[in-house]
């Protein structure tokens, strides 16, 4: 019985020995920040160079395994620019350390992350790479020197380098006196509300369209030609019309481009016609409803748009007085209980419009690293 108890002891002591002994797995973090639409490290900007020599310091003479980059943008701009530029600022902040810390090109891995969302105010931060370096273990009672961290390296609410409790001691509060690096944060414009003509009848409509929110937007759109008459008075077509839609934008949306791209929508409108063909018309009221599909362009440097524009849809008019002419420039000579209903489905609008959206400029609340 003696010699089973000292076994189980023994044994006892054995496990301890090893749990205090055991390894735990250790990591670095780091935040790279970047100005706006660009993918070039700046070691000057929000304290970049200042982060990065203190992780390196903590990296070196210890056995990396991996490092791992997400790069990130923010949501200004188009969508396929900002795919791109987060890959090329992880790509850049990937090579960066693999030159510093001399490693293999395979034990880098790099993924661009694409848009990351946020409000405005937050937009500084979303520009940036992300980065964890592990490490191969230590024993416990190891002891590693701690990373020497400048003023402007400590760690704050944005940013911050994070290290297993093994590695450095509890992540240091700012000092007082430390200095603080101001991100630079580039005015936001974006449109509020957009008038436009549709160019295939020049000088004879007008319309404007509002934004609600990122994803949707109201318009109205008012057509008046009412002048088209031929010199013999024999023919015309006048027409006034006034027609509201609310359109829904797909893809990816933020403020910047709003009103741009592919949308769908739905419509209604009414209006007041006079037609007439060799000294024969109508005059009525008339009807429509449908849906549409529109793609809009920003050109000339994005102070206008261009939008194409299709429409299908039914138009319908009832109890339209019919009435003939007998001379150039006499009277209307109405058909009494002569009246015509007119039903019609198919494509009712196309249109090419000239848009001159009106802007408004944000400029964000300067951001600032400790």
């Amino acid at each position: 019985m003696k010699s089973f108890v000292a076994m189980w002891i023994v044994m006892v002591g054995i496990f301890m020995s090893a749990t205090t002994h055991a390894q735990v797995s250790d990591t670095l973090s780091l935040t790279v920040y970047f100005p706006r639409s660009v993918a070039t490290i700046e070691g000057d900007f929000a304290g970049n160079s200042a982060r990065i020599d203190s992780v390196v310091h903590a990296a070196k003479g210890r056995e990396l395994l991996m490092v791992e980059v997400k790069g990130f943008a923010s949501p200004e701009g188009a969508l396929a620019f900002n795919r791109r530029l987060a890959t090329r600022r992880a790509e850049n902040t990937g090579g960066l350390l693999r030159s510093l810390l001399s490693l293999p090109a395979d034990m880098v891995r790099t993924q661009g992350m694409g848009i990351d969302q946020g409000s405005v105010e937050a937009y500084p931060r979303l520009r940036r790479s992300e980065v964890v370096i592990t490490m191969a273990p230590l024993p416990h009672s190891s002891v590693v020197p701690s990373p020497i961290i400048e003023p402007e390296a400590v760690a704050s609410s944005v940013d911050t380098i994070k290290m297993a409790k093994e590695v450095a001691p509890p992540e240091p509060t700012a000092p007082m006196g430390s200095s603080e690096v101001s991100m630079s944060v580039a005015p936001l414009r974006y449109p509020i509300v957009a008038l436009r003509s549709n160019l295939l009848l020049p000088l004879l409509n007008v319309g404007a369209e509002l934004p609600v929110g990122d994803r949707w937007s109201v318009g109205l759109d008012y057509y008046y030609p009412w002048a088209w008459r031929r010199s013999d008075h024999k023919n015309c077509f006048q027409l006034i019309f006034l027609s509201a839609e609310g359109r829904y934008w797909l893809g990816e949306r933020h403020l910047e481009n709003r009103l741009l791209g592919h949308s769908v929508g739905v419509y209604g409108a009414w209006g007041y016609f006079d037609i007439e063909h060799s000294w024969h018309g109508h005059q009525g009221h008339g009807y429509s409803v449908g849906a549409d599909y529109l793609f809009a362009k920003s050109i000339a440097k994005g102070r206008l748009h261009l939008e194409f524009q299709i429409a299908v849809g039914a138009i319908w008019s009832r109890g339209a007085q019919c009435y003939d002419v007998l001379s150039r420039g006499g009277h209307l000579i109405r058909e009494r209980g002569h009246k015509k209903n007119w039903n019609y489905v198919g494509p009712t609008k196309v249109a090419v419009s000239l848009v001159l959206p009106l802007f408004k400029k944000v400029t964000p609340k300067p951001v600032s690293v400790l």
